[in-house]
């Protein structure tokens, strides 16, 4: 798990991650060729990070998940299993 400290940092990074978004779609922004360039580098270096941090919280948030259905045996938010019947018809299979 990361540390505290370290997720509060990632968590600010996400923060700007998310606000330069929002300013790169700003027809203001966009009116200034050197002010969007600039923005959209930053965009762009910080996007890897931001992605991989937020796979890592997805991840660890469903591994805590199945660590407490583990515990009660079942889990009510996962979907039931669903069970599939396959049926093929003499025209389906082909002779080589």
């Amino acid at each position: 798990m990361l540390d505290e400290l370290l997720a509060g940092k990632l968590s600010a990074v996400e923060n700007r991650f998310e606000e330069l978004t929002a300013k790169l779609s700003d027809p203001v922004v966009l009116a200034q060729t050197q002010v969007m360039q600039k923005l959209a580098k930053e965009h762009s270096d910080l996007r890897e990070l931001v992605e991989t941090f937020r796979t890592h919280r997805d991840v660890s948030r469903r591994m805590a998940e199945a660590r407490e259905c583990k515990k009660i045996r079942r889990c009510a938010s996962w979907p039931a299993p669903k069970r599939t019947s396959f049926r093929l018809s003499r025209g389906d299979w082909k002779n080589d």
